[in-house]
């Protein structure tokens, strides 16, 4: 492999690693949004505070 190609894949692996990680901060926080909203609704039907 020549230099240009290592050079593509490296920035290739960041870009997809930054990514992922921040796919996976979404849905983490995201679920737990959604777990908050659910339990509140359940508990009484008035609006959040």
């Amino acid at each position: 492999m020549n230099f240009g190609v290592v050079v593509w894949l490296l920035i290739f692996a960041l870009s997809a690693a930054i990514f992922f990680i921040v796919a996976a901060v979404v849905a983490v926080k995201g679920l737990g949004d959604l777990r908050t909203l659910l339990r509140h609704s359940k508990r009484n039907d008035g609006p959040l505070p």
